[in-house]
């Protein structure tokens, strides 16, 4: 058959669909998918009904650029031609789908045909995708945190702002009220190491409701 009797028109419907985030605890992972749906149609414009097609799919950085994911799927459309698949379910070539690092690339997609369910493929186009894999981004950031852990200890070696953006030591907490504190409570009462910045100077100081 002639790549031009097998070039179908793959309209495009709905290329990425809703992604759930991880709800249960930070370390829950989000589906490492996206939906993709489309209206597969001959060059006359006849919708394909109930055909056996296979798809590939390339994840690239900037259009024709480095492969980061790839895979291949197979389906058939159903009476309306549609066809409903996952990106990130199918057939791996290369890569892997959750090792995409979202924020350090422009990913695109670029997705192929085989009509005949075999693995002639036929380019059937190249789009951007934009804002939704940034949802798997988050996810993604949800388990990977700049914080380290030591076993069951949790640090980071640099510095912590509270109220600030540029914090210049250890902690840095910036507020608009004159005092902030500290406060250890525990079932016999509680101790509280607090600051205080007025026009006339700075104080700190403790505070406590037991008797030493």
């Amino acid at each position: 058959m002639k790549q031009q009797q097998q070039h179908i028109t793959l309209k495009l419907l709905l290329v990425i669909g809703s992604l759930a985030l991880p709800t249960a605890s930070l370390y829950s992972q989000a589906p490492q998918g996206l939906n993709y749906q489309a209206i597969v149609r001959d060059n006359d414009g006849a919708i394909l009904q109930t055909q056996s097609i296979r798809m590939r799919f390339t994840i690239t950085n900037n259009n024709g650029g480095p492969v980061l994911y790839q895979e291949t799927q197979s389906t058939s459309t159903n009476e309306f031609g549609l066809i409903t698949l996952n990106i990130g379910y199918g057939a791996t070539v290369s890569g892997t789908f959750s090792a995409i690092d979202w924020a350090a690339v422009s990913p695109w997609l670029e997705v192929e045909m085989d009509q005949s369910g075999g693995n002639a493929y036929v380019h059937m186009g190249s789009s951007p995708l934009l804002s939704v894999p940034y949802a798997l981004f988050a996810a993604r950031g949800a388990v990977e945190s700049i914080w380290d852990t030591s076993g069951t200890d949790i640090f980071f070696n640099n510095n912590v702002g509270i109220g600030t953006n540029a914090p210049v030591s250890p902690l840095t907490i910036q507020t608009e009220i004159n005092e902030i504190g500290f406060t250890h409570t525990t079932g016999a009462g509680s101790t509280t190491l607090s600051t205080s910045i007025t026009d006339v100077g700075a104080s700190i100081g403790t505070t406590s409701d037991d008797i030493f």
